[in-house]
């Protein structure tokens, strides 16, 4: 059988020696695990705040739907032709009740509770604030004494389905309602003739008290606010107190208090994470549970180096070729000579018989001592600066090849 040579067999060295280099679609293919894990990671982020933000923000929030929110209480308020103004910061709330006379402001201060200076800095700002009916949803002690003073905490008691017992027409028409929480008293009838103590636990007080402070159009206070939540509304006479409790007036002026709100606590400054949103610790907790399956899936086949034999035995020319064809590609011609360089110093290291940790000046030394060249010639030629061009390079390489022969003549 004859061998194939000619323009042929030079045409097909060629095509075997092109380096093909992966493009972005076999990059994308390798790849694609990560990125289908990095996608899911972002949309499982996204998705979380999203629902997060969307439906929890807070107890009695009226805009959250979550079964602690008030959404459903605004909901029918609003049906019923009434308008109600969220505010978050006292100063808001000042504002809406100049800009809406005569309305209802609902505070609820849970996010207060256990803070007394906060809660005696909100009750001053809010009497001082533009008179209008007010409903206090379980007050602390010192919002009571500036807002309605004398009356005090009696105790509390579990939440329970009770039955009213005074002459309020909203309690008449409600009836049977979720009540429990803190009870008070009116010891000092700060409220007046006009006052009511409806929903009483027995011998620790009422869980809801209403009249009308001097000077006040009126002031409702509730021991508990679960009958206002999105959970127990719908429940006996709920919706019915609670509505009849926050509708007299046609705005509604909702003020949640809150800890970082600045007239409140002006010497303190809110922490970082009074701050944060509650769903970002969640959301950064499901991404470090994503990098951590991502982590354990990629390392599972990390293993021992196994050795296998290559599938095809390449000759050694074959070999100094293609990295010759790949340095002349990218014209790294400083690699190409460094290549030369310690090619030659091996074989003369051999045709000197020196050991292989000999360097450059060892050599260079050893072939003065024979006579061929003198020791900075030898050092010149083995360090030379980068040939910058192919001329020079191949001038380098017969120039090394030249001082081997002589050596080897020697």
């Amino acid at each position: 059988m004859s061998s194939i040579s000619g323009p042929s067999s030079e045409r097909a060295r060629e095509a075997t020696s092109t380096v093909l280099e992966p493009t972005f679609g076999t990059r994308v293919r390798g790849n694609r695990g990560l990125l289908l894990a990095l996608a899911a990671i972002v949309v499982l982020a996204i998705l979380s705040a999203w629902a997060a933000s969307a439906t929890r923000r807070g107890y009695l929030d009226p805009d959250a739907t979550d079964p602690t929110g008030a959404r459903a209480l605004r909901n029918v308020v609003t049906d019923q032709g009434l308008s109600v103004h969220k505010v978050a910061t006292v100063r808001e709330a000042n504002d809406a009740l100049r800009r809406f006379h005569d309305a209802t402001l609902l505070v609820v201060a849970a996010g207060l509770r256990s803070d007394p200076d906060a809660n005696r800095r909100l009750g001053q700002l809010l009497a001082s604030a533009p008179r209008a009916t007010t409903v206090l949803i379980a007050p602390d002690v010192e919002l009571l004494k500036e807002l309605a003073p004398g009356v005090e905490l009696a105790g509390g008691g579990p939440p329970d389905v009770t039955e009213p017992q005074c002459s309020w027409s909203v309690a008449g028409r409600a009836g049977n309602a979720l009540t429990g929480g803190t009870t008070y008293v009116d010891s000092t009838r700060s409220l007046a003739a006009e006052s009511y103590a409806c929903y009483p636990l027995a011998g620790a007080g009422s869980v809801l008290v209403r009249g009308r402070a001097s000077g006040e159009s009126g002031i409702t206070i509730f021991g508990s606010g679960d009958a206002f939540t999105n959970d127990h509304l719908g429940e006996n006479g709920n919706a019915a107190l609670t509505i009849g409790a926050i509708g007299q007036r046609h705005d509604v002026v909702w003020f949640i208090a809150s800890r970082t709100d600045p007239d409140l606590l002006p010497a303190v400054e809110a922490s970082v994470s009074d701050l944060t949103p509650k769903w970002v610790g969640l959301a950064l907790a499901q991404v470090m549970l994503m990098v951590l399956a991502l982590a354990w899936w990629r390392g599972r086949g990390l293993g021992p180096v196994v050795t296998e034999p290559l599938p095809v035995v390449v000759r050694a020319a074959e070999a100094t070729e293609g990295r010759a064809r790949l340095y002349r590609k990218i014209a790294a011609r400083g690699h190409a000579a460094q290549a030369l360089r310690i090619s030659t110093m091996s074989l003369l290291r051999a045709d000197l018989h020196l050991p292989a940790a000999a360097d450059m000046y060892v050599i260079a030394h050893a072939i003065e001592t024979r006579g061929s060249r003198d020791t900075l010639s030898v050092i010149r030629l083995l360090t030379h600066s980068e040939p910058r061009t192919d001329d020079e390079l191949v001038k380098l390489a017969d120039e090394l090849d030249k001082l081997e022969r002589e050596v080897r003549r020697s």
